[in-house]
């Protein structure tokens, strides 16, 4: 009955679970190839924030994956399982197997979190000792050098806000709660569709 639509929606899952450990990993590769060809140029004041950014990015868009898994998971197990019960119960069993074991939320995601506020930190680290190697002459007798490290600097200042920012709204805590949300959310709109579907008694 539900066969096709469930096969689509296991599969939207699946792409979103995908290359979740291996974009952070691809970034970092990426970055150390790159740092060989401008080590040695004005621009590499300018490489952690790159970095920075691009992690930040990809933690936010890692969260948002995840914030959509919680909608379809919970479509799944309050709708397609509870219709027909016989031919699906994955989820409403994945479910009930970590409650009954205290397991509940994503156990991966917290790796990936800290994973990446680390990193993040290390690069804005990197970030300052370039700076005591490369601090702003006032004379400014290297006007690109000093313009590329001004810009450095405020971009390692607009990092850290959004991590700040970033890190707080994509904590473990915060994707946990939202799974738990999204569960009553899908569960009111499945209420509401019901509701707008039953023809009114006359």
């Amino acid at each position: 009955m539900f066969e096709k639509e469930y096969e689509t929606l296991r599969q939207e899952l699946n792409e979103n679970r995908k290359y979740v450990f291996e974009r952070p990993l691809l970034i970092i590769t990426a970055a150390l190839v790159f740092f060989e060809y401008i080590a040695k140029t004005p621009f590499i004041m300018l490489f952690p924030n790159i970095i920075i950014f691009l992690l930040l990015f990809n933690l936010k868009f890692t969260s948002n994956r995840l914030n959509s898994s919680a909608r379809i998971v919970s479509y799944i197990r309050l709708f397609i399982e509870k219709k027909d019960p016989s031919n699906y119960r994955w989820e409403s069993f994945l479910s009930k197997y970590r409650e009954d074991r205290n397991k509940k939320g994503l156990r991966y995601y917290p790796t990936i979190y800290w994973f990446h506020i680390l990193t993040v930190l290390i690069f804005v680290l990197f970030e300052i000792l370039l700076y005591l190697d490369h601090q702003i002459d006032s004379t400014f007798k290297d006007v690109k050098k000093e313009i590329i490290t001004i810009f450095s600097i405020v971009f390692c200042f607009i990092g850290l806000v959004y991590l700040v920012k970033i890190g707080i709204e994509t904590s473990p805590q915060k994707i946990n709660d939202y799974f738990e949300n999204e569960i009553n959310n899908v569960k009111e709109t499945l209420k509401d569709i019901d509701k707008e579907s039953t023809p009114p008694n006359k």
